[in-house]
């Protein structure tokens, strides 16, 4: 069994299966659906675990060309993925840059352009790669998580697969929370869940949490943006190396 989260153009949902917009609009890995408007050209984290994180740079844009079907393309005005960005142990870090739809996107690894074809190891494993399978496709092997990006017009859309089946099945028990107390909810969330130190918009959802006041992620949006594309600091940050 394998689990998806796509992160694309318009709201999608199935078993096991996160989407998310436009504003942006989520739906999680257990079925959560929220919307995180972010901030123009600022910085968030979609998912950090102690080996790696995944950034994204939020980006407003007004209009958009659609006339093509391979991806999720422009359909109202606002916030989109412009620029990823994947940071692992070492320094060793992929740059994912959107572009026209015609042009396709731009690809780096730690600043060398990675072109068309190439599949290039991020480490000694070879479940972690940054291949770019064509000129607007790319995919990212982090181990835990393979990650797929397909530039539609100035914007990226996502699909994350969880390569361990077993994570999401003890995230799937549902807990609901009464408190705003940050040790309490951890202390709940440990003792639910043991020891799955997966954060961010998105790699939080591998839990099944209800927050106080009926909140579906744990705080607010602010406390997800990151000071750069390239840092893990914002403060559910889980990256260790």
């Amino acid at each position: 069994m394998t689990a998806h989260l796509i992160f694309s153009g318009e709201i999608e949902y199935d078993f096991f299966v996160s989407t998310g917009n436009g504003d942006p609009q989520f739906a999680g890995f257990q079925g959560q659906k929220f919307q995180v408007h972010g901030i123009p050209d600022e910085h968030f984290a979609l998912i950090s675990t102690p080996e790696f994180f995944v950034n994204s740079k939020f980006v407003y844009i007004s209009n958009g060309v659609c006339t093509y079907t391979e991806t999720e393309c422009f359909s109202h005005p606002g916030t989109y993925l412009g620029q990823l960005f994947f940071g692992l142990a070492g320094g060793v870090g992929v740059k994912v840059v959107s572009g026209a739809h015609s042009a396709g996107l731009q690809v780096f690894l730690n600043d060398r352009p990675v072109r068309v074809g190439e599949r290039l190891l991020l480490g000694s494993s070879n479940s972690s790669y940054v291949h770019v399978k064509a000129f607007n496709q790319v995919s990212v092997g982090l181990g835990l998580f393979t990650i797929g990006a397909t530039n539609s017009d100035h914007f990226l859309n996502i699909q994350a697969t969880v390569n361990n089946p077993e994570m999401l099945r003890l995230g799937a028990q549902h807990i609901t929370l009464k408190t705003d107390d940050v040790n309490a909810i951890q202390t709940s969330i440990e003792t639910t869940y043991g020891a799955i130190n997966v954060h961010g918009l998105l790699g939080q959802t591998i839990r099944d949490i209800e927050y106080a006041h009926h909140a579906l992620i744990q705080g607010d949006s602010a406390d997800y943006q990151v000071s750069s594309l390239s840092s893990p600091d914002f403060v559910f940050s889980q990256f260790q190396a």
